[in-house]
Order: C-alpha cells, then sequence, then structure tokens
C-alpha cells in the first residue's frame, strides 16, 4: 500500500481547495519551504517565483485556512461550542511611508511673523485602495 509522504499530502489539500492552477501554486510553495528549511530567504528565488513574497505569504495562508476548514467538516466533537472563522485575505505587514510637501503663500500678515491665521485654509486627504496581487483567484 502506498503511503503519502508529506509533499503528497500537502499537494492533494491544495488542489482540493485551489484547483483554478494547484500545480503552481503547490511548486510555488514547495519551492518556498525547501529553501527556508535548508536556511535560505525568499528573495534568494525570487526570480523562480511567478508571485512576490506578500502574495505567496497570502496564497500560502489561503490554503492553511480552507484546509483547517475541511478538517471541521468531519462530525464536530463538541458541538456545544460555537466555533466562529473569520478570514482575512492579506496577511503581509507592510509598514506604508508618506511625505508631502506643501508650498503656499501668506493671505495677509506680516511675512516676516507669518501666523497660522495668515495661511489659506487647505485639506489634505490619503485614500488607501484595497491592494490585489497579480496572481489572486480567491
Amino acid at each position: 500500500m502506498h503511503r503519502r509522504y508529506p509533499g503528497e499530502a500537502i499537494q492533494q489539500v491544495i488542489e482540493r481547495v485551489h484547483p483554478e492552477n494547484a500545480g503552481e501554486v503547490f511548486r510555488t510553495l514547495q519551492l518556498i519551504r525547501h529553501t527556508l528549511m535548508h536556511g535560505g530567504r525568499i528573495v534568494s528565488v525570487a526570480d523562480q517565483l511567478p508571485c512576490n513574497e506578500q502574495q505567496a505569504l497570502n496564497k500560502l495562508a489561503f490554503v492553511a485556512w480552507h484546509a483547517i476548514g475541511l478538517m471541521f467538516g468531519k462530525p464536530d466533537p463538541r458541538p456545544e461550542t460555537p466555533l466562529t472563522f473569520g478570514f482575512c485575505d492579506n496577511l503581509a505587514r507592510r509598514t506604508l511611508v508618506a511625505g508631502v510637501k506643501v508650498v503656499t503663500t501668506l493671505l495677509r500678515g506680516d511675512p516676516n511673523n507669518p501666523q497660522l491665521a495668515d495661511f489659506p485654509t487647505f485639506n489634505l486627504n490619503a485614500v488607501a485602495e484595497p491592494w490585489s496581487g497579480l496572481h489572486d483567484h480567491e
């Protein structure tokens, strides 16, 4: 009897929860896994990946989240305890840095002793749009 090795089991989970491009997802995550297991960093194989590090992290989280959900397809050992799953589609930590340079002139007052009230009123708004990766198929 053939006993699945861990890579085969992982591939089967990926095929089940992400059938659209399971082969590409599996090869990518396996490459990253092997790199990390041998002490490397993702950046060392970045040129071999069809995505960036953030997309890979989010894809791995997607597969893991769905795989955990599959485990609950079996009879619940504690049906009296409610279970709630939340889904986060972006787990990558990032720092957003923004800078603004404003050039203005005085409306009135002494240019050698400017006061805030002497400047025009203006508003600045920042809008953050949701980021979506090139390989996200969720």
